[in-house]
């Protein structure tokens, strides 16, 4: 059973990166991963940014964080922000990655050790 379990997590980390995107990504846009959850960034008709945030503690499930919110992207394409009562939120493009330098998550986190906080991976095609 341990085996099964071993092989079937291991399969699901190879099909994660057979996903990822590995060249220099130019909009915040699309859907983000890491081992954690995900990232997606939708441009609004508004021509604003949404975000859509969904990480867990995978390995033991004592923490979830999920967040919706529209982010600020000021006079920059590749940095969003976000001030909220789960403190600041900024997503920064890294090359192919997005980077989540700061501890966040609003209240709807359960037990109160998780973060958002991370690098992101750009994976499958751009949400529609």
């Amino acid at each position: 059973m341990r085996m099964q379990k071993l092989l079937d997590y291991t399969d699901m980390r190879a099909e994660f990166l057979n996903w990822i995107a590995v060249t220099d990504q130019l909009s915040l846009e699309g859907t983000w991963s890491n081992a954690q959850g995900s990232v997606v960034l939708k441009r609004k008709a508004s021509g604003g940014l949404a975000v859509k945030i969904d990480v867990a503690d995978q390995a033991n499930g004592s923490w979830v964080c999920s967040f919706e919110g529209d982010l600020e992207q000021g006079g920059y394409t590749d940095e969003a922000k976000l001030q909220s009562a789960g403190g600041p939120l900024v997503l920064r493009l890294d090359g192919a990655t997005l980077e989540i330098p700061t501890p966040f998550c609003d209240g709807s986190t359960s037990g109160g050790f998780g973060s958002a906080a991370g690098t992101y991976f750009h994976v499958g095609a751009s949400p529609s």
